[in-house]
């Protein structure tokens, strides 16, 4: 009973504190912050799809999007000879249903719009993501357990891989992926293989098999999972003694009412979308096995995995060390499936696989890093207080891995995605700046430094020396124009400047037009975060996702009506191009 106790308050205890981190964190009404967004969107578009509209056409997303959701919303409709299919795989949709039904319970007895998206649906979609890495938690816990090692030892092996990977941003700062689904789906199918390893009892099988099916239709490469139950479980004679009652008549169709029903899932929603039983639905996207981006995918600034996420490097490092020592066949194993799955995960044409923190699709996988760690701390447990340079290491990373969450979160790391350069600029600071990194790829198309006493440059307003101002009286600074003979699409403008601000400043904005189409393209910048009073501060922004036009850019600065003073001086403006946007 005791053991049961510690076994739920350990992951518990996790989860509650990292929830109340993100209800400090989150506004669950700003439209740039949903919870069901991103991937997030595209999977659980199934179910108000199927339960609510009645299209799977997704005819409703344009309205939904329209009320809910900023400019950012995920594109995951792919057309398929004329008809519209939804490029995810189901599974996960029905992790979501569970909480999309009890939202869509409670919307109806308080009233409110059951339409899917609005809060209550929002909250529900939040509280099942926790719900799930409890489980996830759990099911590790007992994995660990299952293989030997101290309550004590497990328990700090949950801790150091949940705030020290980078677990803790896509749990805390980021709900729209899928992988602490993931996460549970694998540790919990591994948990009762082990069971039934341990019991001999085909029940425990049978739920793995389930969840295994579960797991093949969430996404096509999650068949790389046997792998990893190879991993745990060596022995040839083991899988030989599976089959053989498997295939006897009573198991036989107990695994086929299990696994079949969810497999045909995919197809019968393809028949469905597309009139097809078999469809591609990730469109042009797919694997480049010829041209894997390996070293991207572990060291590269832009989301190498062991640079966000170093603790996985130090990991493996030890625990394969140890590991070969006590077991060279599960050694090679191990060795054999990271392998695979970096080759694997950095052949898919988006190998960066979006915004966000480090590689998140090793999260999937984490119970091997778990397994790896129990065997570190068990190595340090011996050698007593020789091991105190371990624990000094472990403590920094877990520090560093939380620090550069919060980093990416705030924008300091734009898109979890730095150059060299911003990196470092950066390291160990909270201090938001200005300041544009572009890509060794992107390529300089003009450039031009403005002349404040041109009036090529200056169309309108007054120019104090060599210097633009906004103040209490005067809302409106002068207005800046720059014409490089046509902006096509593909563009990216950044315009520097320095400014220096002689009050609190809160409303003081910059307000850039792009030509003179209507209606008018027109992006806002506020200075708020930037400005220092009294000081002059080199700022930098980018201007990007437009489409071509031949008229000027144009530029002015407003205080929002208010007292606010602002001086500006030194402007430039680059173009730079590129056919990538990230």
């Amino acid at each position: 009973m005791m053991l049961s106790r510690i076994q739920i308050k350990v992951p518990i205890t996790i989860v509650l504190g990292l929830f109340l981190v993100l209800l400090i964190s989150k506004d669950f009404n700003n439209p740039n912050q949903r919870s069901i967004t991103g991937d997030a969107e595209a999977y659980y578009s199934y179910l108000p799809a199927i339960i609510i509209y009645h299209d799977l056409d997704y005819n409703f997303l344009s309205e939904v999007n329209k009320k809910y959701y900023a400019d950012n919303t995920k594109d995951f409709l792919i057309d398929f000879q004329g008809e519209k299919v939804n490029k995810t795989f189901p599974g996960i949709a029905l992790l979501y249903l569970p909480f999309f039904l009890i939202a869509h319970v409670l919307t109806f007895l308080f009233g409110a719009e059951m339409d899917g998206y609005s809060s209550i649906y929002q909250v529900c979609f939040t509280i099942g993501h926790f719900v799930y890495l409890l489980l996830g938690l759990m099911a590790m816990q007992k994995v660990l357990l299952q293989l030997s090692f101290s309550k004590q030892i497990t328990n700090w092996v949950l801790l150091i891989i949940v705030l020290g990977t980078n677990m803790f941003f896509y749990v805390v700062f980021d709900q729209s992926v899928t992988h602490i689904h993931n996460f549970f789906l694998i540790n919990y199918c591994l948990m009762n293989i082990l069971k039934y390893r341990e019991s001999g009892a085909l029940k425990f099988i049978y739920t793995a098999l389930f969840t295994l099916a579960l797991i093949g239709i969430t996404r096509p490469t999650n068949v790389l999972v046997i792998g990893l139950i190879v991993f745990f479980i060596p022995t040839v004679s083991f899988y030989r003694e599976l089959l053989q009652r498997l295939f006897q008549l009573k198991p036989f169709i107990m695994v086929v009412l299990s696994t079949v029903p969810l497999f045909l899932i995919p197809f019968i929603l393809w028949k469905l979308q597309t009139g097809h039983w078999v469809v591609y639905s990730y469109g042009d996207e797919g694997f480049d096995f010829k041209h894997p981006e390996i070293f991207n995918f572990l060291f590269s600034y832009f989301k190498g995995w062991w640079l966000y996420t170093p603790l996985a490097l130090i990991i493996l490092l030890l625990g394969f060390g140890i590991l070969w020592k006590q077991n060279k066949q599960q050694f090679v194993i191990g060795i054999t499936l990271f392998a695979v799955l970096v080759y694997v995960f950095s052949s898919w044409w988006c190998w960066y696989y979006g915004a966000g923190m480090s590689q998140r699709v090793m999260i999937d996988y984490t119970i091997v890093l778990a397994y790896l760690l129990g065997l570190i701390l068990m190595k340090a447990q011996q050698l007593g207080k020789r091991s105190w340079p371990l624990y000094l290491v472990v403590t920094l990373l877990v520090f560093l891995n939380v620090f550069q969450a919060v980093q990416i979160k705030t924008g300091i790391i734009q898109f979890g995605s730095a150059t060299k350069a911003q990196y470092w600029d950066n390291f160990l600071s909270l201090k938001k700046v200005a300041k544009i990194y572009p890509p060794s790829h992107w390529t300089t198309l003009n450039y031009k430094q403005l002349n404040l006493q041109d009036r090529e440059s200056i169309i309108k307003g007054h120019v104090y020396g060599d210097a633009i101002r906004v103040a209490a009286y005067e809302s409106y600074s002068a207005t800046c124009q720059v014409n490089f003979n046509g902006v096509i699409e593909g563009s990216k403008l950044l315009i520097r400047f320095s400014a220096k601000a002689s009050t609190d400043v809160e409303l003081t904005r910059m307000v850039v037009f792009l030509g003179n189409t209507e209606p008018a393209l027109a992006r806002t910048l506020f200075l708020s975060d930037y400005t220092i009073k009294g000081e002059w501060v080199t700022m930098e922004f980018l201007v990007q996702d437009f489409e071509s036009f031949d008229d000027a850019i144009q530029f002015y600065f407003w205080n929002g009506d208010s007292n606010e003073g602002v001086e500006i001086k030194d402007i430039e403006v680059k173009q730079y191009y590129s056919d990538e946007y990230f």
